[in-house]
């Protein structure tokens, strides 16, 4: 009955052919975010719908696509209210990274691009035991060997799976900021950058599971931390902790340090940013699971892996690839006196070992990763609406 009614409703809506809607998590981010901005500075005649959670933010979202583009070519709408509905249901294309209105029927006068937020090395959607996951006609991949995986992910022909790149990653091209000058308590241009991007291991929120070991001794623990902060100082580099935002840990759970600084997503929104304009600036990454170091691949950063779950990640979440560390082309952190020998041959001794791997690895992981959004709108904006 539901599906009838939503069908009748759909049906009555005409779809406007020059309105495009938008949803991300969080709000006015990532892959949606870049593209949307593409075509607002490149396709004037398109109109522009944000659904997005919550309207108290709307300043600030205002501020944030300020930043990025002059134009006032958009509108911000609630998500659940009857305009967010109507929006959803008259527009010709739907662009999301995290899903929209799930339990809703794709409609065939519609066209649905599921822009996802990553590459994913651990296991997502069908792979994850998921009966079902995010309904879409399209989805976006970034080489082959990607389109391959998110085709069984999602569920979806491997032929509507789009070897177009991220639009996100264009903003690693176009550095807008540095770390140390946003965020540094001792901000200097000598200052080596370390950015460290955990993957979470409990969520209390979105989807809620735990993953892998919480460990009392992990690296983020205050002693662990603090021989890692005295390591900085006396070497001359700052420390960015980026929180996942569906970690259960947040910004206050840490004390602070002197050349420690922990971030999360409303550290850029404050100061109207996108993150990814920002890591350009990174000279070291620290991650383990997440793929952000594929991205940053495209950048040749030398990559540091803290993995000290790998066993029990591999035996809870998993991998979508059944050799992962073959996949990591960089030095492989247990502990902390691991991380701390990293950082010295990194930083003070400026080794880098793994350089000749990384280039192979981003071969096979970024086939594309230059003018994405335009690809992605001349491929199923343009081509879709010819054979319409």
């Amino acid at each position: 009955m539901k599906d009838f009614i939503l069908k009748c409703i759909d049906s009555c809506i005409p779809k406007k052919r020059n309105r495009l809607l938008y949803s991300s998590f969080p709000d006015i981010a990532d892959n949606s975010f870049a593209f949307f901005i593409y075509v607002l500075n490149n396709q004037i005649e398109y109109e522009n719908i944000w659904l997005v959670k919550d309207l108290n933010n709307i300043k600030r979202f205002e501020n944030l696509i300020s930043k990025y583009s002059e134009s006032k070519n958009y509108k911000i709408v609630k998500k659940i209210s009857l305009l967010g509905f109507y929006y959803f249901f008259s527009s010709k294309y739907i662009f999301y990274t995290h899903g929209l209105f799930n339990a809703f029927p794709l409609s065939t006068k519609q066209t649905v691009v599921n822009f996802w937020h990553g590459m994913p090395l651990k296991v997502i959607g069908l792979l994850d035991g998921k009966k079902e996951f995010l309904k879409s006609h399209y989805v976006i991949a970034t080489s082959t060997m990607f389109q391959d995986i998110m085709s069984r992910a999602c569920g979806i022909d491997k032929k509507n799976v789009l070897v177009l790149g991220q639009p996100r990653n264009e903003f690693l091209l176009q550095p807008k900021a540095t770390l140390n000058e946003l965020f540094a308590k001792k901000s200097s241009k000598d200052l080596t950058t370390v950015l460290w991007m955990p993957t979470y291991r409990k969520s209390t929120f979105g989807e809620i599971r735990e993953d892998g070991d919480l460990l009392d001794d992990d690296l983020m623990s205050t002693n662990n931390l603090e021989t890692l902060n005295e390591f900085l100082k006396k070497s001359g580099a700052n420390c960015f902790i980026k929180l996942h935002p569906m970690d259960v840990n947040t910004v206050d759970s840490f004390r602070e340090y002197s050349n420690l600084v922990f971030l999360d997503n409303e550290s850029f929104n404050h100061k109207n940013l996108n993150m990814y304009s920002c890591f350009a600036s990174v000279d070291i990454l620290l991650t383990d699971y997440s793929s952000i170091y594929m991205d940053l691949l495209i950048l040749d950063k030398p990559v540091g892996f803290v993995i000290n779950d790998f066993k029990s990640y591999k035996n809870s979440r998993g991998f979508t690839i059944d050799n992962p560390l073959d996949y990591m082309p960089g030095e492989i952190i247990y502990d902390n006196k691991d991380l701390i020998s990293f950082l010295h041959t990194s930083i003070l001794l400026k080794e880098d070992k793994y350089a000749a791997q990384r280039a192979k690895i981003n071969l096979e992981f970024n086939e594309v990763y230059k003018k994405s959004s335009e690809r992605i709108f001349n491929t199923i904006i343009l081509k879709t609406s010819e054979l319409n």
